[in-house]
């Protein structure tokens, strides 16, 4: 009777995991108006953050640091996230700057760093608004480009 059992036993495992696995890969919608496949995947967005960093006096800053922080929601407050890994550049000869990035980044802290101990950093909050660029991919949500200036003051003895 035990071997009975347990022989139907391993049957209906082996015909549960056969229905799984076909439920599991037949995912989509025929109702949905654009057709569009249920998928894995993960939200994301490109976005760019530019701008110029100069002095006081209007003087480009060369070979200052850029570096955005990625702003995350826990329990209703933003918490700064170090994105430095993938989000971070030097100003070139003319104090100008461009990050090119892609990810699920919703607001960033653009913080500037000169390159000596003479100027003061300076930092800024901003929220990227994505623009719909018309892909057809439910999981990206456009793209997004901030200009931010920085004028760096004079560090004070």
């Amino acid at each position: 009777m035990k071997k009975a059992s347990s022989k139907f036993n391993k049957l209906l495992n082996a015909i549960f995991a056969v229905l799984l696995a076909a439920l599991g890969f037949s995912c989509s919608d025929e109702d949905d108006p654009k057709n569009i496949p249920c998928m894995y995947g993960t939200p994301h967005g490109d976005f760019e953050v530019k701008g110029t960093v100069a002095d006081e006096n209007g003087n480009p800053v060369p070979n200052a640091k850029i570096a955005l922080r990625e702003g995350l929601k826990i329990n209703g407050e933003i918490v700064w996230h170090d994105a430095e890994w993938y989000c971070n550049t030097n100003t070139d000869n003319t104090g100008t700057y461009s990050i090119k990035s892609s990810g699920m980044i919703d607001e960033v802290r653009i913080v500037c760093t000169p390159p000596d101990g003479s100027l003061e950093a300076d930092s800024t909050e901003t929220k990227l608004n994505f623009n719909d660029d018309g892909r057809d991919d439910p999981w990206y949500f456009g793209s997004a480009t901030v200009e931010q200036n920085f004028k760096l003051k004079a560090k004070k003895d």
